[in-house]
C-alpha cells in the first residue's frame, strides 16, 4: 500500500465470448491467468490511446473518455483516522458483531 507504485490493471476489450470468460474468470478467481487482462507496478505512467477517447475507471470509477492519461504517485497523501485503541471493540459490540475466536482491538 505504502510502496511508492501505482499498481495498474489493464483488460483489453475482446469478442463477447471473451466478455463471458472474463465475467466467469472473475467470479471463479482466475482472472490473473486471462491473456486479456495485465497488471504491473510502476512509480508513474502515461498512456495514450489510439484511435477514439475511451472511458477510464480510476479508483473503481469511471471519470469520462480520454485519449491522454498521466499517472503518478502522491506518496503519504492520504491521512486515515481510527477510533482509539479499545473504543473499536465498543463500536463492533454496539452493533452486534460477535465471532467466536475473534477480538476487536
Amino acid at each position: 500500500m505504502d510502496d511508492r507504485q501505482l499498481d495498474l490493471r489493464f483488460l483489453e476489450r475482446g469478442s463477447r465470448w471473451a466478455a463471458v470468460r472474463t465475467l466467469f474468470a472473475v467470479f471463479t478467481g482466475g482472472l490473473g491467468r486471462l491473456p486479456l487482462y495485465h497488471e504491473f507496478d510502476a512509480p508513474k505512467a502515461h498512456l495514450e490511446v489510439v484511435g477514439a477517447p475511451i472511458p477510464f475507471a480510476r479508483d473503481g470509477e469511471v471519470t469520462g473518455s480520454e485519449t491522454v492519461l498521466d499517472l503518478d504517485v502522491a506518496y503519504r497523501a492520504l491521512t486515515v483516522y481510527r477510533p482509539r485503541t479499545g473504543s473499536w471493540s465498543r463500536v463492533l459490540r454496539r452493533f452486534g458483531w460477535r465471532r467466536q475466536g475473534v477480538t476487536a482491538s
